[in-house]
């Protein structure tokens, strides 16, 4: 059951950039190149399966470690998700500039990425929303700290 339902959605997927319709053991994709050529291709339902489920596992493990930062590195993250620069984020907060910068490379270590527009990227990859996904995390750990 799981398995169609996930079929039935990378099929929305497809068909949301593509042309595709189903075919026996998967699904033919009419799409135009960016050098405005029209292409078809055959792709293997298993194939397709299998792609989604990995990247569904790579987001988990993006999000995963976006829960391991400090509510200062998440400040400074989201900060650099708005376009805001080093000075910028510690003339705003009235730090020191190695003080972000300290906070920089702790996101850049946790997230395992090796720039700043790297971070930026897997947490769009990730879908994270920050506001959201801070206000749960309060939440959690709020019942955390009432059941001990």
């Amino acid at each position: 059951m799981k398995f169609d339902r996930l079929w039935e959605r990378l099929f929305e997927y497809v068909n949301e950039w593509a042309s595709a319709r189903e075919v026996p053991g998967g699904i033919e994709v009419t799409f135009r190149t960016a050098q405005g050529v029209t292409r078809t291709v055959e792709v293997e339902r298993q194939a397709l399966v299998n792609e989604a489920l990995q990247d569904q596992a790579e987001i988990h493990e993006i999000r995963a470690r976006l829960e391991r930062l400090t509510n200062r590195e998440l400040d400074t993250l989201v900060a650099l998700m708005t376009g805001a620069q080093v000075r910028d984020i510690a003339r705003d907060r009235v730090v020191s500039e190695a003080t972000v910068r300290t906070q920089v490379k702790n996101i850049l270590s946790k997230l395992r990425t090796t720039s700043q527009l790297a971070a930026v990227g897997a947490a769009y990859r990730a879908n994270w929303h920050p506001l959201t996904d801070r206000l749960t995390r309060f939440g959690s750990q709020q019942n955390h700290s009432q059941a001990g």
